[in-house]
């Protein structure tokens, strides 16, 4: 017995090991599809091993503790916030396997083998989807992601969002983890079964979404188009006395870039490129940078600009968003969009009106307010009379459900300003790059990323990637942006997030039929 909880206690940490390997990572920029077909293998095979639900809950808290360490560990580089962010992220995965493996451990022993592998992949989708909403949610490394380049596959996303993509990925998983359990010839007749339901499954994907695929570049064919100027300055706006020199270097590559396309709609810089907020620290801009002026540079371009600012509320309440502006060359601001999904703690203290807690927050941690205010995800910018924009800030273009209501409100592109270069690592960077890409298929948006360091690009509806900058380099990027028409929707956009939630409504129809029928017995 105790070589075998050691096993599958090995078993566990392989999975999560590879896990991180499917996923972008600094060895594989972008993840593998290949290795996420598999991946998750071990981790079945584990908790079908071990006997008791106790022990399998040390099975799933040893896998996410390793998983968090190996594909988050660039959030040790979150300076002040960094034990913080990294410990709550991994005891957030230990809360959510500590809920879900006792499931995983149940359809291990419970089902029937035809049936195992898919209500396995059924539950962890399920898994995905109360882990990437609310508050606290944390849309990263979802089993989809390493297929967001697969574009054929990726089109899926327009209809039912990443769920089938997640699904199927998971489900070869399950069905490989029954390869050690495959003794008998009635085992290996359903083994059989499922593997070709599977393989049918995906060519069935790739059949609709190569027909998706020649459909959606015909439209794309047809969009208006507006033409803009992405600055990437790679600068560390968290170094002391770096804020205005962070302004020139935006100032001086943006005067570059304009000299090859001069008649562009409108320069985009990154989230926090203007440390002083724009509003209440005018003054500022009208003298520094010295000799070449912030508001004298607006004038000089003659072309808005849109850019990372903090947006106070009540200036001596200290509420401010972190906010997306659009400033325009007379030095007027044309919208704000304020962040409306913060990142907890380290951009918004959640419970912060509950007296012991925020006691704790301002004794312990040294935490003095409660962080950034909440903007109105509601708040689009127009930048014409034909194109009207949605400015999701930082990790926002991962959470599906908002980038879907803002499109439904009339976005006919995506803008997003980022900055993850203190993050100091590619997977940091690209983990960002692939949650964000599957947000314009699923709504059939552009989406154009403006970050500090990476990654700059131009994303099309299709999910292709047109354009990039290298990570951690400064330049400028121009791009030709079509812009969704006028009450465009997609499926996803009607329906949301209905496949993953067919999933779930069938594992607990199954759990209630499987308990019931056992009783009767």
């Amino acid at each position: 017995m105790k070589r075998r909880s050691l096993a599958a206690s090995g078993l566990a940490i392989l999975s999560a090991l590879l896990y991180a390997l499917a996923m972008p990572n600094e060895f594989l920029a972008f993840g593998s599809p290949t290795i996420a077909l598999f991946a998750l293998a071990p981790l079945f095979a584990a908790i079908r091993m071990v006997s008791g639900i106790g022990h399998s809950m040390i099975i799933g808290t040893l896998f996410s503790i390793t998983m968090s360490l190996t594909q988050f560990f660039w959030l040790l580089y979150f300076q002040d916030f960094s034990i913080w962010t990294l410990t709550g992220v991994a005891f957030g995965h230990v809360i959510y396997f500590l809920l879900f493996t006792p499931i995983f451990h149940a359809l291990s022993r419970q089902s029937k083998d035809a049936v195992r592998p898919f209500l396995l992949a059924a539950a962890w989708c399920g898994y995905e989807y109360f882990r990437g909403i609310g508050f606290l949610g944390f849309p990263w490394n979802m089993a989809a992601h390493p297929f967001g380049g697969v574009l054929p596959l990726a089109q899926i996303a327009s209809l039912a969002g990443m769920w089938p993509l997640s699904f199927l990925a998971v489900l070869f998983s399950a069905l490989a983890a029954e390869i050690p359990f495959t003794r008998s010839r009635e085992k290996l007749q359903d083994f059989a079964k499922g593997l070709v339901t599977a393989v049918a499954v995906t060519l069935l994907f790739f059949a609709t979404g190569a027909a998706l695929l020649r459909q959606e570049n015909q439209r794309i064919d047809d969009m208006e188009r507006r033409d803009l100027l992405l600055v990437q300055t790679n600068a560390d706006y968290w170094r002391p006395g770096e804020a205005i020199k962070a302004i020139q270097k935006g100032q001086n590559l943006t005067r570059e870039g304009l000299k090859d396309h001069p008649d562009v709609d409108l320069v985009v810089w990154s989230e926090n490129s203007l440390q002083y907020p724009y509003t209440e620290k005018s003054r500022i801009y009208h003298t520094k940078p010295e000799g070449d002026s912030f508001r004298n540079f607006l004038r000089d371009i003659s072309v808005p600009l849109l850019t990372g600012s903090p947006y106070f509320l009540d200036k001596e309440g200290f509420d401010a968003m972190n906010g997306a502006m659009l400033i325009r060359p007379d030095g007027s601001v044309g919208g704000v969009y304020g962040k409306s999904q913060l990142v907890p703690f380290a951009e918004r203290v959640p419970f912060w009106d509950f007296a012991p807690f925020r006691n704790f927050m301002e004794e312990t941690i040294g935490l003095v307010s409660a962080g950034w205010v909440p903007g109105d995800p509601a708040a689009l910018i127009r930048l014409d009379e034909k194109t009207t924009m949605a400015t999701p800030i930082c990790f926002e273009d991962c959470f599906s459900y908002l980038t879907r209501y803002q499109a439904r409100l009339g976005a006919g592109l995506f803008v997003n300003l980022t900055n993850d270069s203190w993050s100091k690592t590619v997977a940091g960077e690209t983990q960002h790059f692939a949650a964000a890409r599957f947000r314009s298929v699923e709504t059939g948006r552009s989406l154009v990323r403006s970050t500090n360091a990476g990654v700059t690009a131009l994303i099309l509806p299709t999910g292709k990637v047109t354009k990039h900058l290298p990570l951690y380099t400064d330049g400028s990027l121009f791009v030709s942006v079509p812009i969704a028409p006028p009450g465009y929707q997609t499926a996803y956009m009607v329906l949301g997030d209905w496949f993953v939630q067919l999933l779930i409504a069938a594992l607990i129809l199954y759990r209630v039929n499987s308990v019931r029928n056992r009783g009767e017995k």
